[in-house]
């Protein structure tokens, strides 16, 4: 993230971790802060709609997303949390430009000349304006509006869609700046000042925000739940203070990570930690040598920052010293590190299948996400790694997750331009909320730690029995071609997305969305709506003639079980309202049918179901029904109040054309067909029979 030159009367840069934004841009400087926990409102223009475009008439925001949910739920990060007492409330949709002396805090996606050179390289910039006392009074955020990946435009979207940027992840970024945030060292933090374009760590705030929530605008009775750890870094051989230095306290039994940088005058830290009932921290100090560097902590005078220190951990490097934290209380922690280079130096981290060998699946200086409960490879490169490397000297200070004995082996074909890649199998416990760990190597008494950057993602969880017709809500088999949702936990994103329209390129409902791929038997499902609890998607058409189908959820990169769903020709659902008892039917004048608006016999009305197998013309997965040639069916059996339409009483039984895996069931009512307000209605296709439903007839 590329902060922004000096505008207004003070243009705020960060500070590190939870030590806050500054006045002056210096970690000593005037912390920034809000002047009451109710926080600024923002605002945002109502032309900031899916498919917003620039002035080269190219995509800002891909079609298809949501852009207020994005930015509400990035806004909702921030507010209410743990500790906490800061609301933003809801986004305002009214006029909002960049302007530091209005008052207003705007959300931007404008096109000017002014905002591409402000924004230029960087995803976002947010512009805060303060008085010399700390108290913000405008802050601005100001989206990209021509970003781009090598040569191609790359919009932000809510989809995952492809070359596209999580306008969520980077929009609870920039939030974070307008409240006084600054950068966080740990890697998968909010406020880690790198992104990574392809993945979305920072919807969720990490333990290291968290803290500086607490500490900038404190929840009533927080103090008292916390304790404190100080200290002073300095020198082994002379006693010098290091300035500059980034520390870290841990508890590894919750993954619970929070930071600070010594003061860039006397060497001294200070760090407040969740302490109920007690916090169990080892605190370490590091350069700020990368992934943060000293420019991403301060903009200005970058001489007091000592990169030229080795990993230290306080009780020192062969023992540790694990601190017991009671709430109300301040204990002290003076670390003594050695200077000079280090013997060893993560570079990149990867993950991959475990007990596998060759390219990983991602392989960067960024964390990496793994899916708590399943054995992943980690894989590691830089100085100091090869092949002598023993199991005892990889660590992973994180709840639930180790190091699986025996898998610690270099790569036999994977190498980076000849440099050798070591891989472990990381064990890990099961969980049900996202947790981070610390990787820690020691060797010949050197360390080298990369904090925060394994990131225990709760795998997608479901099972057979939640897999269900999309119309009908009953598990059971799937058919090829219909509508279903799967139900269950950690599935997709917390704020929802839904796919408004078709790929440009293939015509096709898109298979990715949300971060969120569905795979029956590796062929990936289209899909309408993905959520935290709920997938609604198409059966892909190539299950036909199989007894059953693999399905596994795949949410960030994150895999979860493969789950066994049984497949037959068809398993029809017709679609009800939220009752699930009364058919969604269009009478013959095109009104809803109900019990003041009937249909009669004689008249035709219109069932929407799914499930019904295949059609003839054969569409592709994911395409839309054509008007010309329509996709057919085959005969239904329908019955109507007991009595089972004869062939020429249903006209047509189809896809509905310009919709994905819609059965439209154009119908005349038959004569002797019970009435009343519950007049029951079932489909079959190939002797499976949908659940019943009812309607109104006179």
């Amino acid at each position: 993230m590329r902060r922004a030159a000096a505008l207004g009367l003070i243009l705020a840069v960060a500070a590190a971790a939870y030590t806050r934004g500054t006045v002056e841009g210096s970690l000593g400087g005037t912390p920034l802060y809000w002047a009451t926990a109710d926080g600024p409102r923002f605002r945002l223009a109502e032309t900031v709609v899916a498919d917003l475009r620039n002035a080269d008439n190219r995509p800002v925001i891909a079609p298809g997303s949501d852009p207020v949910g994005a930015l509400q739920a990035a806004l909702d990060a921030w507010s209410g949390a743990p500790g906490s007492a800061l609301g933003l409330g809801t986004l305002e949709r009214a006029a909002a430009t960049l302007d530091p002396f209005d008052g207003r805090n705007s959300i931007v996606f404008d096109d000017t000349a002014a905002i591409r050179a402000l924004t230029d390289g960087a995803l976002g910039v947010t512009v805060v304006t303060a008085q010399t006392n700390g108290k913000i009074v405008d802050a601005d955020i100001v989206f990209n509006p021509n970003l781009r990946i090598g040569n191609n435009q790359a919009p932000y979207s809510t989809t995952g869609a492809l070359n596209s940027i999580d306008l969520q992840d980077v929009a609870t970024h920039l939030i974070g700046r307008a409240v006084g945030a600054g950068s966080s060292g740990v890697i998968a933090a909010a406020m880690f000042p790198k992104a990574d374009p392809s993945q979305s760590f920072r919807t969720q705030l990490s333990s290291d925000d968290l803290a500086f929530l607490a500490e900038a605008y404190p929840a009533a009775g927080e103090a008292a739940r916390r304790g404190a750890i100080v200290g002073t870094v300095s020198a082994s051989l002379t006693g010098t203070p290091l300035t500059g230095v980034l520390v870290t306290a841990i508890d590894p039994s919750t993954g619970m990570t929070v930071q600070t940088v010594t003061s860039l005058t006397d060497g001294t830290y200070r760090i407040s930690a969740p302490a109920v009932p007690v916090g169990r921290y080892y605190v370490y100090a590091e350069p700020l040598d990368g992934p943060v560097i000293p420019p991403e902590v301060q903009l200005i005078d970058l001489s007091g920052f000592r990169t030229d220190v080795r990993v230290e951990f306080f009780g020192g490097n062969a023992v540790p010293t694990r601190l017991s934290v009671p709430p109300g209380r301040t204990l002290r922690a003076d670390i003594s590190v050695q200077t000079g280079a280090s013997a060893l130096r993560i570079e990149k981290l990867g993950v991959g299948p475990a007990g596998a060998s060759g390219a990983p699946e991602r392989f960067s200086a960024g964390p990496i996400a793994v899916p708590a409960g399943q054995d992943r490879d980690v894989l590691l490169l830089g100085l100091g790694i090869d092949g002598g490397v023993k199991e005892e000297e990889i660590q992973l200070l994180g709840p639930g997750v180790r190091v699986k004995p025996g898998s610690v082996r270099v790569d036999p074909v994977f190498n980076d331009r000849g440099a050798p890649v070591v891989r472990f199998t990381l064990e890990s416990d099961a969980r049900t909320e996202r947790a981070l760990a610390t990787l820690l190597l020691m060797r010949n008494r050197a360390a080298e730690v990369f904090t925060g950057a394994i990131v225990l993602e709760p795998a997608p969880a479901f099972s057979a029995g939640q897999v269900v017709n999309a119309a009908s809500f009953e598990a059971g088999a799937v058919a090829p071609g219909g509508i279903a949702s799967i139900f269950g936990a950690s599935l997709g994103p917390a704020q929802s997305a839904e796919n408004t329209s078709f790929d440009a390129a293939t015509g096709l409902l898109g298979t990715e969305l949300g971060g969120v791929r569905v795979l029956f038997d590796g062929v990936a499902a289209p899909l309408f709506f993905v959520s935290a609890g709920q997938i609604n998607l198409q059966v892909p058409f190539e299950v036909t003639g199989q007894s059953e189908t693999v399905v596994q959820i795949e949410r960030d990169g994150v895999a979860g079980l493969p789950v066994s769903v049984p497949v037959e020709t068809a398993s029809p659902g017709v679609f009800t309202f939220a009752d699930g008892v009364r058919a969604v039917a269009l009478n013959q004048d095109g009104s809803l049918n109900g019990p003041s608006l009937p249909a009669f016999a004689g008249e035709i009305v219109t069932l929407y179901a799914t499930g019904q197998g295949l059609v003839a013309p054969a569409l592709r997965t994911g395409e839309p029904a054509k008007a010309n040639p329509l996709s057919r069916s085959t005969a239904p059996t329908i019955t109507i109040g007991g009595v089972t339409l004869a062939a020429s009483d249903v006209f047509f039984s189809g896809m509905t054309p310009g919709l994905v895996g819609l059965l439209q069931l154009n119908v005349r009512i038959p004569q002797g067909a019970a009435t009343g307000d519950d007049v029951a209605v079932t489909v079959s296709f190939d002797g499976f029979a949908s659940k019943t439903v009812r309607m109104s007839l006179r």
